[in-house]
């Protein structure tokens, strides 16, 4: 079992979408860290999974972690971060970071922050010991736009061609479905051998 060594290593709830490869951008100790992919991934899910092993190969990240389980609903979301916080415990890294993103919609980013922040609660009720570590969960893009994600995403020279958001099962992306004419600005962007920005964490 890959094991943390570190204070700064953290699991990132990764789907291959530019949000969560804008948090391993910004993650201090890949070498440390986990991709951690959940099995309720938006379709199609092979692509998905690719691109989070991409984010992998490129900033040096262990080889991905897939979800165990496909949580059902109801309560399907919280049983996804009770999961995620149980295997970065197991593993000792003491944070989770969950890339969502609701800028446009204040009640979903409540709705959000609230599910992080009594997860987060449930999780530390485990306790601290040798086999686990208290787990913490994080929003840091919570609050942000498509816009503000995007100006982000130039700010990491994030390289486009390792997410992936189209919503068909297609060799490329289709550029014509919502989520590519959604994602297509990030498309100007991007290089082969990114680098974080100096200072920027999560």
């Amino acid at each position: 079992m890959t094991q943390a060594t570190t204070d700064r290593a953290i699991l990132i709830i990764d789907d291959g979408a530019p949000a969560s490869l804008a948090a391993c951008l910004l993650c201090e100790d890949t070498a440390s860290s986990l991709l951690w992919i959940p099995q309720d991934l938006p379709a199609p899910r092979s692509p998905r999974i690719e691109a989070v092993r991409r984010h992998a190969d490129l900033l040096g990240f262990p080889a991905p972690l897939e979800a165990a389980e496909h949580p059902q609903p109801p309560l399907a979301i919280p049983r996804m971060l009770l999961a995620a916080a149980s295997e970065a415990g197991r593993r000792g890294c003491p944070r989770v970071i969950w890339p969502i993103h609701h800028g446009d919609d204040l009640d979903d980013m409540a709705r959000a922050a609230d599910q992080a922040a009594l997860l987060t609660h449930l999780a530390r009720l485990e306790g601290d010991s040798p086999a686990h570590t208290p787990v913490s969960i994080h929003t840091p893009f919570l609050d942000l736009t498509d816009d503000q994600l995007i100006d982000l995403a130039r700010d990491l020279d994030l390289p486009a061609e390792a997410c992936w958001w189209c919503e068909r099962e297609s060799p490329e992306p289709c550029a014509r479905c919502d989520s590519c004419r959604r994602w297509s600005p990030l498309l100007s962007i991007g290089r082969h051998s990114p680098a974080p920005a100096r200072g920027a964490t999560v």
